[in-house]
């Protein structure tokens, strides 16, 4: 009871107490574990798609995406041994300065998740 009702209440008025409807919130836990990275895909805008590059700027357009803080799996299949490890290098470092992390799902498809803030 708020002051000003209490105060209403002693001074002789009734005071009418709205109530609130009561909603359950149920939350679901769904989260991302693998190899000690977990993460809550309830904080993720959408669910993590994945991406398999053509270009060396098509890797530069995946990363303006991680900087919105989406998490995208990349497969790099479509590339030269060292187109692959010159973009994974890029990805690598990019990821670094989003504070976010990175795992390998298969040879060449990798899991890149930003740091979420909450």
């Amino acid at each position: 009871m708020g002051f000003l009702n209490g105060l209403l209440k002693g001074l002789g008025f009734e005071v009418e107490k709205k109530e609130k409807p009561h909603i359950k919130e149920e939350k679901e836990s769904k989260a991302y574990k693998n190899a000690g990275l977990e993460i809550d895909l309830s904080t993720i805008k959408s669910q993590p798609q994945i991406f398999a590059p053509n270009t060396e700027q098509d890797v530069q357009n995946l990363v303006d995406i991680l900087k919105t803080g989406e998490a995208i799996t990349i497969d790099l299949k479509n590339f030269s041994d060292s187109e692959y490890i010159r973009s994974l290098d890029f990805l690598s470092g990019a990821i670094y300065t989003l504070n976010g992390k990175i795992k390998k799902v298969s040879e060449k498809t990798f899991f890149f998740c930003p740091n979420i803030k909450r």
